[in-house]
């Protein structure tokens, strides 16, 4: 601001030659040499060079710079002003009658780098003791911006700006400038205070600004003192200065303080950038600090060197606390940041890491390495926080992961998206294809509705856009499960293959954890799956498997109970009522495919009946089962001879049944064949000898 009051001063010294130029009326040598005196005017005052085009007279007494440049530095060809236009007009009877300045400039497409001003201005001084010192800067006594704009890519824009400066010296040690808003005009006002202390206030309804602090110039160096107030949405405190201020060369920022800020606030700010429409639809909010330092040559964002501390305070998505809190120290070169330190209280554990990012203009974060660890992190917590449709998960999940980006990473292919997903699940398959690391992961407690898991272990791979876990385990029921999973990211169907095995487990405390009750059922379990197909598209899964239990008892099953029941009313006078039926061994084969669970030859082993099914459960959990029940050839025993003699009079068959419905609300259809049968038989030898 100073710089520029003064450049405006030097500028009404064409007033001298305007009014000699009245006098000698259009003289062009004249002009000229006005051009040559305020060219090196301007430069020896500003330690800049200068060009100027031309000076122009336009009637009755004003005068246009034309072509008027002035750039960074001698070595430089780069602009660091350019006027379009500069009309100067002066007061011809201030000046004769009153022995002081009182001129107007009009400022039309000056541009400074990327922002473009459009003003109008008058200047006055006090009376000067003799007309040579009319133009002594000394004498300035108000500046009034009477209308203007300024348009910049960095800035809201700023119309009419209206106010008023004054000024008794401009090389005073300290001022007071206050920046008042009514409507979208701002007010300027810079006043005297004792002992040359100035006091810097700024206000603003446009732009939203509340500051004040204090601003005194020492050996060439601006230095600001105690601001504090609010730059919508932040609010600010800060101390520094700027060295050797005058020096485009030697200039350098120095400053320290805090910003803090609701991430609310952050969110309605006008400033657009990437995902934050997607963060503002999940009603993100947090109290944001920041503990600053910066030393730097640029003020531009990517040029900016800074460090500090930033904490974060109750984040939460959806009004759904996210992060109880979060701190870490960061280090910012340039577009390079980094957070040595990061430690973060969330679902009831805690988060460790260390992020090193480049920073990208109106973009998401480059991550170029990132280190995380957990500890005794809630799943549940985190699912019912992000409303995953996956509330069966629960545990403590600790893990540890490592990441860092690679040069020559794939690409992703966006052809054939799958209708509903959603388009963050590809922007995250995207990022992660750039990259390269492991994670290990431990769950305690991990359970899936009610199925526990005991240790759960497993180490994660990321290369080239594919993600692999080869070595799932746990210590599954007394047994053993082990298992693997692979995904490629880069397409956008997530293709995978998953297989894992069960062996040796307790089939009796698996069951009855999945009835979520004590249930009275035995056996050891062993099993495998493989599967293969999309993530995101369950109609595209197929696999096999195969499922054992053995040295069990299956009668307590619920789900089999009232198929049992059946039968052992239907064979209540082959048995004697001592004799106990036990089904002891389960097996099936079975293919995966249309969504369905397919099993052609399920058995269920009895030591006198045996129980083969066909059908299938879907992933919607309908039922379709058909069962047939027949007598298994005895060993010899007590009751040998009377099985024998029923398989040779009626057959090994015993009935038929049909189990519908889901999983959740099965119904069984029934036939009695064996019961009817002997019951026709005692009244074919009743009516015999009745007829006898």
């Amino acid at each position: 601001m100073f710089k520029f009051v003064k450049i405006l001063i030097l500028f009404f010294l064409v007033l001298v030659l305007a009014l000699t130029y009245g006098w000698m009326y259009y003289s062009g040598p004249l002009l000229e040499k006005g051009r040559v005196f305020i060219t090196r005017m301007v430069a020896e005052s500003l330690q800049k060079p200068v060009e100027m085009d031309s000076l122009e007279f336009i009637p009755p007494f004003s005068v246009n710079l034309k072509g008027l440049v002035i750039f960074k530095s001698v070595e430089s060809d780069k602009k660091f002003m350019e006027f379009g236009k500069a009309v100067i007009t002066p007061d011809i009877i201030a000046i004769l009658k009153g022995r002081r300045l009182k001129v107007t400039v009009e400022i039309e497409n000056a541009v400074i780098e990327n922002t473009k001003i459009n003003t109008f201005i008058t200047v006055e001084s006090n009376p000067a003791d003799s007309y040579k010192n009319i133009f002594s800067p000394i004498l300035i006594d108000s500046v009034t911006i009477l209308t203007g704009e300024i348009i910049s890519d960095n800035y809201p824009r700023i119309e009419k700006i209206i106010g008023f400066l004054d000024i008794k010296n401009l090389d005073i040690v300290k001022g007071k400038f206050s920046f008042r808003c009514k409507h979208k005009n701002y007010l300027t006002s810079f006043n005297k205070i004792e002992n040359q202390a100035y006091n810097v206030q700024f206000r603003s309804e446009r732009i939203d600004i509340d500051l004040e602090g204090d601003i005194s110039k020492k050996d060439g160096d601006l230095i600001f003192e105690n601001f504090k107030g609010y730059i919508q949405p932040f609010k600010i405190f800060f101390s520094g200065g700027i060295e050797k201020f005058f020096s485009e060369e030697e200039k350098k920022y120095k400053l320290n303080g805090t910003i803090e800020t609701r991430l609310a606030y952050l969110l309605e700010s006008e400033t657009e950038w990437e995902y934050k429409h997607l963060l503002k639809k999940n009603s993100v909010d947090g109290v944001f600090k920041a503990v600053f330092k910066i030393e730097s040559k640029d003020l531009d964002f990517d040029g900016i060197d800074a460090s500090g501390n930033i904490t974060l305070e109750d984040l939460t998505i959806t009004n759904k606390q996210v992060l109880e809190s979060l701190e870490t120290d960061f280090i910012k070169k340039g577009k390079n940041l980094s957070l040595p330190n990061l430690h973060a209280k969330m679902f009831g554990g805690e988060m460790f890491s260390n992020i090193k990012i480049r920073l990208l203009p109106n973009n998401f974060p480059d991550v170029s390495s990132l280190k995380i660890s957990t500890r005794d992190i809630n799943i549940k917590k985190f699912i019912k926080t992000f409303n995953i449709n996956a509330p069966i998960f629960s545990g403590i999940v600790n893990m540890n992961l490592n990441l860092n980006k690679i040069k020559n990473s794939v690409s992703f292919n966006y052809e054939n998206p799958v209708t509903g997903v959603s388009k963050s699940v590809y922007s995250l398959c995207e990022w992660l294809i750039k990259y390269e690391g492991a994670m290990d992961i431990d769950a305690l407690k991990f359970k899936i509705g009610n199925i526990k898991f005991n240790e759960l272990t497993a180490k994660l791979f990321l290369s080239k856009g594919i993600i692999s876990i080869p070595d799932i385990a746990d210590n599954f029921y007394g047994g053993k499960l082990k298992g693997d999973f692979i995904v490629d990211i880069k397409d956008t169907i997530l293709p995978f293959i998953l297989n894992f095995n069960i062996n040796d487990s307790n089939f009796g405390k698996l069951f009855s954890d999945i009835k979520n009750e004590k249930l009275d059922v035995d056996g050891k379990i062993n099993g495998k799956l493989l599967l293969k197909g999309s993530l995101v598209k369950s109609s595209s899964i197929k696999g096999a498997g195969s499922i054992n239990v053995d040295d069990a008892d299956l009668g307590p099953m619920p789900l089999l109970t009232p198929l049992l029941g059946r039968i052992y009313s239907a064979l209540e006078n082959v048995f004697a009522p001592s004799h106990a039926v036990r089904m002891n061994a389960l097996s099936a084969d079975f293919d995966i495919k249309n969504e369905r669970v397919i099993t052609e030859n399920l058995t269920i082993l009895g030591n006198d009946i045996v129980i083969v099914g066909n059908g299938y459960i879907g992933f919607n959990s309908e039922l379709d089962i058909y069962f047939e029940t027949q007598f298994v050839e005895p060993q010899e025993g007590a009751e040998t001879n009377l099985i024998k003699n029923t398989i040779a009079q009626f057959g090994q068959y015993i009935s038929k049944a049909r189990l519908k419905g889901t999983l959740q609300e099965p119904k069984w259809h029934f036939e009695y064949d064996f019961k009817n049968l002997i019951t026709n038989q005692i009244k074919n030898l009743f009516g015999g000898l009745s007829q006898s």
